[in-house]
């Protein structure tokens, strides 16, 4: 246990893989209690390929752990050094983030276009992995509230889709003519925009929303020196 006393006093690291490990477990769980037969299921490698029940599971508990992968790389592996000038100026702070040297240049990269490209690798890398999780669990909760919505429709009303649209008929005749009915017709007739328009949408916008962030975080990490700390904290007890 003593290599990873470092990781167990670093107990805010948990937070995000604990986030995402919930919210798929409670999407798989609305997804079940919404659509036993994954009929109305949106997603669209598991409905391309029938994979069923089986594959759903082990194609969203793959994605998650490659997302907490990530994380872990982002949070305890990518580091870079500070530097004096290093956030004078944007294309300093850029070049240093991605090729660990503020200085550098195309002549650098030619002499070692390897080193240059592992490097550029790595970032991006870490960005994902700063950015997969955070929107991972923003997107389970989601369709953890749209499962469960259509699973008080599904249970509520009879819903019939024709060449001309849709009948919705409700089981419990206190439901009608509300805005109960009003807010479930809607959701039926535009659940598809929602999901194949708007998301994408949605999901670049995060995407460039984050990218602020990153910066932020980097930087306050590289004065901290947090993932230099841990490694040194970690060879200290492996010694």
């Amino acid at each position: 246990m003593k290599p990873f006393r470092p990781l167990l006093a670093n107990r805010s690291v948990f937070i995000w893989p604990l986030l995402v490990v919930s919210a798929t477990v409670a999407d798989l769980t609305s997804t079940y209690y919404a659509s036993p037969d994954l009929s109305r299921e949106s997603n669209w490698f598991v409905v391309t390929f029938k994979l069923g029940w089986i594959g759903m599971i082990l194609v969203t508990f793959t994605l998650t752990l490659l997302s907490i992968a990530l994380y872990l790389y982002h949070r305890l592996i990518f580091k870079i050094d500070e530097k004096k000038g290093a956030f004078e100026t944007p294309a300093k702070f850029l070049r240093l983030y991605f090729f660990r040297d503020s200085h550098y240049n195309l002549n650098r990269f030619y002499n070692n276009p390897a080193r240059g490209l592992r490097s550029f690798i790595e970032g991006i890398l870490n960005f994902v992995g700063y950015y997969s999780i955070r929107l991972a669990v923003l997107f389970k909760t989601f369709f953890v509230l749209t499962n469960t919505l259509n699973s008080v429709i599904t249970r509520h009303y009879e819903v019939t889709f024709n060449t001309s649209g849709f009948i919705m008929i409700a089981k419990n005749s206190s439901w009608t003519k509300t805005w109960i009915e009003s807010f479930f017709i809607w959701w039926v007739c535009n659940e598809q925009t929602i999901d194949f328009t708007y998301l994408p949408i949605i999901e670049v916008l995060l995407t460039l929303l984050c990218i602020p962030l990153v910066v932020q975080f980097e930087k306050k990490r590289m004065v901290q020196n947090e993932p230099v700390r841990f490694l040194q904290q970690q060879t200290e007890v492996m010694n």
